[in-house]
């Protein structure tokens, strides 16, 4: 897929863009796709040629993964902003935890980083990745 249809892709559906070597991110995006029972969003890894080609459309840094990025409306979001609005697509009650937006964004960063710098030690990193479902199949790009 090319970098133009990607963006293009992110003003229907938010993709979220995750370290697929990150155990804690993989559950994090498996709660995603448990809890999106209406497919408003889409998945890739960060390490993959879609999530890299995004990070260098958009300057970030292609090695280093220390948050999860949302690219919606060909914008993207990082740390807990990122997290709070993909949260927004899901179905009541999910939906409500979108009100944390109203914390500022310095301290939500911070607890978001907090746990980010401690999430290998914490969850393991993933030596390997588990077989997608076929309904996590349908949403990776």
């Amino acid at each position: 897929m090319k970098i133009n249809e990607i963006l293009e892709k992110s003003m229907h559906t938010p993709i979220i863009l995750y370290d697929g070597e990150c155990g804690f991110c993989d559950r994090t995006i498996r709660f995603f796709l448990e809890k999106d029972s209406l497919d408003k969003l889409s998945f890739t890894s960060l390490q993959g040629p879609t999530g890299q080609a995004i990070l260098v459309h958009y300057g970030v840094a292609t090695l280093n993964f220390e948050t999860i990025i949302l690219l919606s409306q060909k914008k993207i979001y990082k740390k807990s902003s990122a997290v709070l609005l993909a949260l927004k697509k899901l179905p009541f009650p999910w939906k409500l935890l979108y009100a944390f937006m109203i914390i500022p964004r310095f301290i939500r960063n911070y607890v978001y980083s907090l746990v980010s710098k401690n999430r290998h030690r914490l969850f393991n990193k993933k030596n390997n990745c588990d077989l997608p479902t076929k309904k996590m199949r349908k949403k990776m790009i």
